[in-house]
């Protein structure tokens, strides 16, 4: 009456006590993009972006010093919409997965928080949960 226990496809342990969080299958179905708290200059441990490659166990560091999270990668592979939280507001930005570099995509203003952002399929949208006036809401937001 059950379904099968499933079985892990590959494992990527924690390092120095910090675990990987929200991973997300590239297209290619080898490539997985999750994020972990790295720590900053100052002491403090700030989220960041990985590419962990599940076939040769490489784990590639995308981001540095940009605080981002909950990254999805786009249907090529080249960038990830995911969310940058700093100084109390929480952002939708697009994150270029060769260089780390991070552009604003919507929000950023204290009385709005965006969460888990997905790219669409065709990669010309995504959806991503907004929090506004104390309600969170889906919203569709177009790339073009």
């Amino acid at each position: 009456p059950f379904p099968a226990p499933r079985r892990a496809v590959a494992t990527l342990a924690a390092v120095a006590g910090r675990a990987h969080h929200d991973p997300r299958w590239f297209a290619d179905g080898r490539r997985v993009l999750v994020w972990r708290d790295e720590p900053a200059p100052d002491g403090r441990l700030r989220p960041e972006l990985l590419v962990w490659d599940t076939r040769t166990g490489a784990l590639a560091r995308v981001t540095r010093g940009a605080g981002v999270r909950e990254g999805d990668p786009s249907p090529d592979g080249r960038w990830a919409a995911a969310t940058r939280c700093a100084r109390g507001t929480c952002a939708l930005v697009r994150v270029d997965l060769a260089t780390g570099a991070v552009e604003p995509l919507a929000g950023g203003a204290l009385a709005e928080v965006w969460r888990r952002p997905r790219v669409d399929p065709d990669g010309r949208r995504l959806v991503a949960t907004v929090q506004r006036a104390g309600r969170w809401r889906p919203v569709l937001v177009p790339l073009d």
